[in-house]
């Protein structure tokens, strides 16, 4: 008797779960895409001032200039400079972080932009130079970046990085 109630308790079960599945009929219209939503969300310089408290100031030259806000706590900005896919980044944060998004080993070049104490990584990529700079201003709390998608060396990342770099307070602070 324990065994015929344990099995028809297993047949309820299943029954409920295969239940829960929603049947629909065919249709001829793609079901929309339901995954994780893009982190990286359309803006303008406005937004990014009024979201973030930050500013980007875009290099003489710069075209196709785009911005967005990722995850709703960092700045991006591409544009094209020279022929080369750039990118400068800019996020407000306690301590500095490597934001740039670039993945490679490298031994890191020290500098300078600006007073802040930088980080240029170069590496090959399918023949071209990559690399990106990474800084910290400590004043307000701002971790930076620029990337070269190609020609980058430590002059042309450290030139780019100083082009887009606004310091939040004056040299005497």
């Amino acid at each position: 008797m324990k065994k015929k109630i344990a099995a028809l308790l297993c047949v309820i079960i299943l029954v409920s779960l295969c239940g829960c599945a929603r049947q629909t009929a065919p249709s001829s219209e793609p079901e929309p895409y339901t995954g994780m939503a893009n982190p990286m969300v359309e803006s303008s310089p406005e937004d990014i001032m009024n979201t973030l408290g930050v500013s980007f100031v875009v290099p003489e030259g710069a075209k196709d200039v785009q911005y967005f806000i990722i995850s709703g706590e960092m700045a991006h900005m591409m544009f094209t400079l020279d022929g080369v896919e750039c990118i400068a980044r800019i996020k407000p944060t306690a301590e500095a972080e490597d934001i740039s998004g670039m993945y490679f080993e490298a031994k890191p070049i020290k500098a300078e932009v600006g007073r802040c104490p930088a980080n240029v990584m170069l590496a090959e990529d399918e023949g071209k130079r990559v690399g990106f700079c990474t800084w910290f201003d400590a004043a307000p709390g701002i971790s930076y970046c620029v990337v070269m998608r190609d020609g980058a060396d430590a002059e042309s990342l450290l030139a780019l990085a100083e082009a887009v770099y606004e310091p939040m307070q004056d040299d005497a602070g």
